[in-house]
């Protein structure tokens, strides 16, 4: 079954609660000091969500 375009994090969360999980979420990825694993969690919440994905390569 292909994967929808959006995931949940479009559906679920909106202005306010998404901008605190990007947030969140960041903050996570920068304490990450390894490459190859900062690149799979980026990956990782792209297959979740891509614009979520995006959002958090963006800001990383």
């Amino acid at each position: 079954m292909p994967r929808p375009r959006h995931g949940v994090a479009s559906f679920s969360f909106t202005g306010t609660g998404r901008e605190r999980m990007i947030a969140t979420l960041v903050g996570q990825g920068l304490r990450i000091r390894d490459d190859d694993i900062r690149d799979r969690f980026v990956r990782y919440w792209t297959n979740v969500d891509t614009d979520l994905g995006a959002d958090i390569a963006a800001k990383l």
